[in-house]
């Protein structure tokens, strides 16, 4: 009897099937042009993130540029220079110009001056508080064995007309492990030689904080640096290489690295990313599949339901 049923009417349960598999091809096909065209929206996305992010990169490292550039040529400061750091009039005169300068810069860790051999002459340096706080020169002391020091007293600057560079510093604080950034001004005395350095030491922390989320940093020395959920400056080896200035690394189908180059003084660089992913995305359209698919698998199987009892009758 049910086999006399299903051949009676056996156009009808193949219609029915047919409609249901066009159904799938369809939700299918419809699903993946709307991943697809989500998709890529997100990556346009993610591509004006990392741009918003680099532009205010290079715009806080211009304006700290424009600051060293005009603290190194205040006449107190310049007279400090031109006595090659004897005039102690002019000292104190420059010790309160940094200080005041670091008081209404929240970005700045220290500020410094430093002779061709390392040794401090002044510094300024931030307190847990936020709180600036100008060393007596009896506790300077010569930090020639200091990386960023190091870094900048063995650097002959030739290649910027201001006579700029910068290094990075992942671990400048051992207590705290601070990644910082510094960037420093060749200071020439009247004779025309290099007699020191202006340095200003700038916490990452708040850099990033200027950032869109999800904004990464890449050293050119293969360490990122990053913000994490609480807000503080994470240091980790880095997983990409970056072959080109500019670009997108495709790191599966649900995940893509968006970055750009940004050159600072000195010929430095650093590398500015977005890592951003499309899982769940993937995710949700799945379930409206699998969801459609169950729903309209238990539509039909009830509709056959009731055509086989009706038939039946």
């Amino acid at each position: 009897m049910y086999r006399k049923i299903i051949i009676e009417n056996k156009k009808y349960f193949i219609i029915t099937f047919l409609f249901i598999i066009f159904f799938g091809v369809v939700l299918y096909y419809w699903t993946n042009k709307l991943y697809d065209r989500e998709s890529k929206w997100r990556d346009e996305t993610g591509t004006a993130l990392m741009k918003m992010g680099k532009v205010a990169i290079e715009s806080e490292f211009k304006n700290l540029a424009h600051h060293l550039s005009f603290l190194s040529n205040i006449p107190s400061v310049k007279r400090f220079v031109d006595s090659e750091f004897t005039s102690t009039e002019n000292r104190i005169e420059t010790d309160r110009i940094l200080y005041n300068f670091a008081m209404i810069t929240n970005e700045i860790y220290e500020v410094s001056l430093i002779n061709t051999s390392g040794l401090e002459l002044i510094k300024i340096v931030s307190g847990e508080s936020g709180s600036k706080r100008s060393i007596s020169f009896s506790e300077l002391y010569a930090r020639n064995d200091q990386y960023h020091i190091k870094n900048t007293i063995n650097k002959e600057i030739t290649n910027d007309t201001k006579k700029m560079g910068s290094s990075f510093d992942l671990n400048f604080n051992d207590n705290q492990n601070i990644p910082v950034v510094h960037l420093y001004i060749q200071l020439v005395g009247n004779k025309g030689t290099k007699i020191g350095y202006m340095v200003l030491t700038v916490i990452f922390e708040k850099i990033l904080q200027l950032l869109p989320k999800d904004i990464f940093v890449q050293t050119a020395d293969g360490y990122i640096v990053m913000l994490s959920s609480k807000g503080l400056a994470v240091v980790e080896k880095a997983k990409y290489q970056f072959d080109h200035p500019d670009g997108k690394i495709v790191v599966s189908k649900t995940d893509n690295i968006h970055y750009s180059t940004i050159m600072l003084s000195g010929g430095n660089k650093m590398i500015v990313g977005l890592h951003h992913s499309h899982i769940g995305l993937r995710a949700g359209l799945q379930k409206i599949i699998l969801f459609s698919v169950l729903f309209s698998s238990v539509f039909i199987g009830f509709v056959w339901l009731i055509s086989y009892y009706n038939i039946s009758r």
